[in-house]
């Protein structure tokens, strides 16, 4: 095993790739804290369905952004250090009608 005295620096593509997934990883965080607050709006799903659908890109975006981070120098972006969201029933529902559960 070689150890690298000088960290990789980060190549356009990786940069690029750093920015869209720093920005995908915001507008998640955006999308789970609407749902908890309004609704998914789907009628054919739990709201617990769309919280755990989002939960699980998020946990995929901020792995994709670790694994960048462990390749090249670039920090973790502050979004990527945001607690997850926690694990809700699929049957959850935010504002349900009682003939809903």
């Amino acid at each position: 095993m070689q150890l690298d005295l000088f960290p990789v620096q980060m190549t356009k593509k990786q940069e690029k790739e750093y920015n869209e997934l720093s920005k995908e990883l915001e507008k998640r965080f955006e999308r789970h804290d609407h749902i908890l607050k309004h609704g998914a709006g789907d009628p054919f799903w739990c709201d617990g369905t769309g919280l755990m659908l989002v939960r699980s890109h998020i946990l995929s975006y901020k792995r994709k952004l670790y694994d960048l981070h462990l390749e090249t120098t670039m920090p973790l972006p502050e979004v990527a250090l945001k607690p997850t969201p926690p694990e809700y029933p699929l049957d959850y529902c935010v504002n349900c009608r009682p003939h809903h559960r």
